[in-house]
């Protein structure tokens, strides 16, 4: 199986009038839902940085996730 942390949930809260959206993705390696970032770019830059230094993954491979979601935008 290949590591990955690719962003899957969102979700909206407001508080105090604010509206805040979590990010949240699954780390295949921890088996652990991070609340990485409030953005999906975000998202998926902090997953690679945390495949990287948490699981010593190598950079190319800890931005799969994201060059997939790239691919598939430009062909949308």
């Amino acid at each position: 199986m290949s590591t990955t942390t690719a962003p899957k949930i969102t979700r909206e809260v407001t508080r105090n009038g604010v509206v805040v959206q979590y990010v949240y993705s699954f780390c295949s390696s921890c088996s652990y839902w991070h609340g990485f970032a409030w953005t999906m770019a975000d998202a998926y830059l902090q997953g690679e940085r945390h495949l990287i230094a948490v699981h010593d993954v190598d950079p190319r491979t800890a931005s799969t996730a994201r060059r997939v979601a790239e691919s598939r935008e430009a062909h949308a």
